[in-house]
């Protein structure tokens, strides 16, 4: 009796599934596509935090518009990196107040190389309107620089606020 019988042909049929190989051809491909995505992700999340900061603060100013009127008192907008103060670098955050009451506070900006502003703050007063600040422009530069990624708020002296892609 033999101990290690020989296959019988029947036993060498093609089994479902990949060879090394053809897993081997597929991951290089994969590698391939992915090393050619990766710049225009890391631009494209650029633009999207640019976009999301620039609308953050957009909806700050029509929060603060509207407290102002809501309360028929003055509500600022300010630059601030502590969370309780005003400062001067909105990349750090900024606070809404009306007096001595903190109604809103916005962290730190996420993937975001510095803002350029014209004010450090933004004050409406009970009708609405801007009285400090008008006629202000945010840019919100993304990390790289790139001006065609940058988004501008703008604020003209009646309050309404714009966002712009690309430089002010």
């Amino acid at each position: 009796m033999d101990r290690f019988p020989h296959p019988s042909p029947t036993r060498w049929r093609r089994l479902p599934g990949f060879t090394l190989v053809e897993m081997l051809v597929t991951l290089a491909i994969a590698g391939i596509l992915v090393a050619l995505a990766a710049p225009a992700m890391s631009s494209f999340l650029a633009e999207q935090a640019a976009a999301g900061n620039a609308d953050e603060l957009a909806a700050a100013f029509r929060f603060a518009r509207s407290e102002a009127v809501k309360r028929s008192a003055s509500v600022t907008v300010c630059a601030s990196s502590d969370g309780s103060s005003c400062g001067d670098d909105w990349s750090a955050g900024w606070i809404v107040s009306a007096g001595d009451n903190l109604l809103k506070v916005q962290n730190g900006l996420r993937a975001m190389d510095h803002v350029d502003a014209d004010a450090d703050s933004v004050t409406f007063a009970s009708n609405g309107l801007v009285s400090e600040g008008g006629g202000s422009a945010f840019t919100f530069v993304p990390t790289g620089g790139d001006t065609n990624l940058q988004r501008v708020v703008q604020l003209d002296v009646q309050g309404k606020v714009q966002v712009t892609k690309g430089s002010s």
